[in-house]
């Protein structure tokens, strides 16, 4: 097998992992149930008190979403293949596919008593997330070189400042989590805010 099929075959995979991913948020999105509602007004004040789960699924998609379209362009510079890649590939995956739980958690208990264990958990899943996207990048460089070019290659060194940053800060909410859970939780949405704009920037950097 060449060396672009087998990257290709990764890559039909992965995808694959991230659509499940994606689906599985979906799932936490409950309609109110009907035997519980006796008037249109208790039908508003139902879906209102849904707004941790509609939030809560849409950061966790908007970061899958990210984390795929991270994936696809890191892919998109390599024309070698390495075992460690494979392998740091798959942890990376692991993060991701593991993110629908942590998603459940914020959804279902951040506008309650319990919210610090659910946001402390979800903190610590965007770490390992963070850990994950930099060992993929990692294993682009070490221990052979998987990059097409050399021009490749300074975008993929352009890559690694994201976890640089991103990991410190998820670290530092997931400890602010057990104090203030929601300002944790806060910084960690406001951290992805940055990380879309970063792409962007990214995006108009090198496709001139």
């Amino acid at each position: 097998m060449s060396v672009s099929k087998e990257n290709e075959r990764l890559e039909f995979f992965s995808d694959g992992i991230f659509a499940i991913a994606i689906t599985l948020l979906v799932l936490e999105i409950k309609v109110p149930n009907e035997e519980s509602i006796h008037s249109v007004h208790e039908f508003w004040i139902a879906l209102s008190k849904l707004w941790p789960n509609l939030f809560a699924v849409v950061l966790s998609f908007t970061i899958i979403l990210l984390g795929w379209l991270s994936h696809h362009g890191i892919f998109k510079l390599l024309d070698k293949s390495s075992l460690h890649l494979m392998f740091a590939n798959g942890f990376y995956l692991l993060t991701i596919v593991l993110f629908p739980f942590a998603s459940a958690l914020v959804a279902e208990y951040l506008g309650t008593e319990y919210a610090t264990p659910a946001v402390v958990i979800y903190c610590a899943f965007n770490l390992l997330q963070s850990i994950g996207y930099a060992l993929l990048l990692y294993s682009t460089f070490k221990p052979k070189l998987l990059i097409r070019d050399e021009h490749s290659q300074k975008q993929m060194r352009t890559k690694t400042h994201g976890p640089r940053l991103a990991i410190p800060i998820v670290l530092a909410s997931a400890i602010i989590a057990f104090w203030f859970p929601v300002l944790a939780f806060c910084i960690i949405t406001l951290m992805w805010v940055a990380i879309i704009s970063r792409l962007f920037w990214f995006h108009r950097k090198f496709s001139k």
